[in-house]
């Protein structure tokens, strides 16, 4: 079938997608793909893959990429989709570079914000490699700072995570300042990697961002005008 044609309207906010801990930005081509389709304008953010190195020069980065990217939407800020530890590095963004002038609204896809017993073997198998391993961990003074500052005020958030999803379960994925919604998930043992390909989520993300945009149908599906 025939992808349905995006017709143009108003300037639109971009949708910036973060990748997570030992992903790459490659694995966020579906997401970026299926908000096109519902009408958003969405980038990867252009960061290092596996992002192993220490958060707060990764979030530096993101900062830099956002900027090179709302550079050509002049005058718009934008939107701000973390999965995993990309929800993190959203969130010290916000927080430390002054990104809460910059996002309007800000999701988080099973990130663990108050830390996560899984990077207790991230620490055993790659901690000579990756210092941010050790700030994963949920007693590292990194997420207890992180999680004591919360969400920005005038940042729209949501923490999106799943039942099943014993990486990020869903007692370490709240925020202060942010929504919450708890899915199922994705069957074991894929249930945090399957999260950035679930349908489930992807309408939670597109309902999110557009709230107060007018939604009309083209070619026979809707998109978001506005």
């Amino acid at each position: 079938m025939r992808e349905p044609e995006i017709l143009p309207t108003t300037p639109k906010r971009p949708v910036v997608i973060v990748h997570g801990y030992l992903a790459s930005k490659e694995m966020m081509l579906p997401m970026r793909m299926r908000l096109e389709r519902a009408g958003f304008e969405a980038h990867v953010a252009q960061l290092p893959a596996l992002l192993l190195g220490k958060v707060e020069p990764t979030a530096g980065l993101l900062a830099s990429e956002i900027d090179r990217i709302l550079g050509g939407y002049p005058g718009q800020q934008c939107d701000l989709v973390g999965v995993s530890l990309g929800g993190l590095l959203g969130l010290r963004y916000l927080q430390k570079f002054r990104g809460d002038r910059r996002v309007r609204r800000y999701v988080t896809i099973g990130t663990p914000h108050r830390g996560s017993n899984a990077a207790r073997a991230a620490v055993m198998l790659l901690g000579r490699i990756s210092p941010a391993a050790y700030q994963l961990l949920p007693d590292s003074e990194f997420i207890q700072n992180l999680t004591r500052e919360g969400v920005p005020d005038g940042v729209e958030a949501l923490s999106i995570c799943a039942t099943r999803d014993t990486m990020a379960p869903p007692s370490q994925c709240r925020i202060d300042g942010a929504e919450f919604i708890e899915i199922l998930g994705p069957l074991p043992p894929m249930t945090h990697q399957g999260l950035v390909i679930s349908a489930e989520i992807i309408d939670l993300i597109v309902d999110f961002l557009a709230r107060g945009q007018e939604r009309t149908s083209v070619g026979g599906e809707e998109a978001v005008a506005g």
